[in-house]
């Protein structure tokens, strides 16, 4: 009897004495594990790279006050674990530490004098709300060069943000960019915001493409925005030489345009000769306009007896995509809306170019001819909408030359890419992400497109039919019902069955 106590003692030793040891060795080892859609609690490949390029230790000082609301305590312990990865991968050249700039006015007035600005959150204290000052951003410094992260808002891509910042401040340079001109296309000041969002990394510079001009070395990339006249055959020549030398070109080109401001409403077609030379990469621009039931809502003014009143009706000519490819340009991307977008062919059977479709429509779309008159009243039919998955934007690799360096990005709608009234960028906000990571790609740079869109933004609800949302909504109904009516009838018979053995035993 003893003898077994004790083994049952030392058996309890053990086990504890191994649990101690396991906590003491993961203590020491970091890891976790991630089960998010996005991964987004694992470094990326981007991350990854930019860290083994590191010739120099960076210093990372997160200003966080210790006091944070529950509702934002997780973006300092994410923060946290994010930097402890950051320097377990890099192998300590990343060093870094938390300061509470509400403790210490000194610390408090550093933080402010290098950019990182406190937030006002609201607050429940004693069943009322208050408004308090936190800090939850951080300076990331490089040798004599800094960068800083302001604030980190809730459900922001904080490893963008950090790799950002570090990226940033190890590069040297800027790749210049350059903005093709002389055939209507979009001109420095057209794309100004584009511009403000990009120029941490990217330099514009507006170039004319004549018939003796040639198209300078220097460029990382060039980006054709919007052009409306056309291109001679010795300036298609030219972009053709510069294709086959590895050139890097976005080509951002509405073959078909529609026009709200006139009365009726008018589609037409933009032909400017460009469209003939995507034909020898086996890339054919439909004069088709795509129309899709997921789509946006315009405002129509509608008379009813002496009053002008404005209706919002469904406009299926602006659709709202998110049927993207698993591409670096697309990775991560939730919804885009692109007003009078065209239909893209692929006929290319060259093994020297791939062509990858990167955005296309929802499996309900369709597409018209134009030129046609745009029917804002238009009775529309379950036929109309007998198409899915039509292209709109594609990426290119390699070139008719055997040149595999070669990068190409084409999308059948330019005007996104515009400052609208505000000065701002057109379109849902992953409009941006897509044209940041497209100009990302063709630079070589893609890792970032895929760190921008590194959250999950929009889960667009699919389309049902009538039908179905008629059965589901009169099975929410009835199956309470039919629940309770089974619950019954299951207790009236187990109590039945009770009653009998109950008599059977007398």
């Amino acid at each position: 009897m003893y003898e077994t106590k004790k083994n049952a003692q030392l058996r309890i030793g053990i086990i504890l004495l191994i649990i101690i040891v396991i906590n003491i060795l993961f203590s020491l080892i970091y890891f976790r594990l991630d089960f998010t859609a996005d991964k987004r609690y694992t470094l990326s490949t981007t991350t990854k790279n930019v860290l083994k390029e590191l010739k120099a230790p960076v210093t990372v000082t997160a200003y966080f006050s210790d006091k944070l609301p529950p509702d934002v305590l997780y973006i300092k312990n994410d923060f946290r674990d994010l930097l402890t990865e950051y320097a377990s991968y890099s192998r300590k050249k990343v060093v870094w530490s938390f300061m509470d700039p509400s403790k210490d006015p000194r610390v408090k007035q550093k933080a402010l004098q290098k950019g990182i600005q406190p937030m006002l959150l609201n607050i429940r204290k004693k069943d009322k709300f208050q408004q308090q000052e936190v800090f939850m951003g951080a300076l990331v410094q490089y040798g004599e060069k800094f960068e800083v992260i302001p604030a980190i808002q809730p459900g922001a891509p904080m490893e963008y943000a950090l790799t950002f910042a570090i990226n940033k401040c190890s590069k040297t340079e800027k790749a210049l960019i350059g903005l093709v001109q002389g055939q209507g296309e979009a001109q420095l000041k057209d794309i100004s915001y584009l511009q403000e969002i990009l120029s941490d990394l990217y330099q514009f510079e507006e170039f004319t493409l004549t018939d003796t001009s040639v198209i300078p070395s220097r460029y990382k990339a060039i980006a054709i925005i919007n052009p409306t006249d056309s291109f001679t055959e010795k300036q298609l020549k030219e972009l053709d030489g510069f294709m086959g030398a590895g050139g890097r070109l976005l080509l951002a080109y509405g073959l078909v345009k529609g026009d709200l401001s006139q009365m009726p409403p008018m589609a037409n077609l933009n032909a400017t000769g460009i469209e003939n030379w995507l034909k020898t990469y086996g890339i054919e621009l439909l004069p088709d306009m795509v129309y899709d039931l997921q789509s946006s809502q315009i405002t129509v003014q509608q008379r009813q007896g002496n009053y002008i009143i404005n209706t919002p009706v469904d406009f299926f000519y602006i659709p709202f995509f998110s049927n993207f490819a698993d591409h670096p340009v697309t990775k991560g991307l939730e919804s885009m809306i692109l007003p009078f977008v065209s239909e893209i062919k692929i006929n290319s059977h060259d093994t020297n170019i791939k062509i990858t479709p990167l955005l296309m429509s929802s499996d309900k779309a369709g597409s018209e001819r134009v030129p046609f008159y745009i029917d804002l009243t238009k009775q529309w039919s379950d036929n109309d909408f007998n198409r899915s998955s039509i292209p709109v934007a594609v990426a290119v690799e390699g070139s008719r030359y055997g040149n595999h360096k070669a990068k190409m990005i084409i999308i059948t709608n330019g005007d996104f890419f515009l400052n609208d009234e505000q000065g701002r960028l057109q379109g849902a906000p992953d409009n941006l992400n897509f044209i940041a990571g497209a100009i990302d790609w063709i630079s070589d740079e893609s890792g970032l497109a895929e760190l921008r869109t590194k959250t999950i933004q929009t889960r667009p609800l699919r389309q049902i039919s009538e039908s179905r949302k008629n059965f589901i909504k009169y099975l929410n109904v009835v199956s309470p019902i039919l629940i309770v009516i089974l619950y019954g009838i299951l207790r009236w018979r187990n109590q039945n069955r009770k009653r009998k053995q109950f008599l059977t035993e007398i």
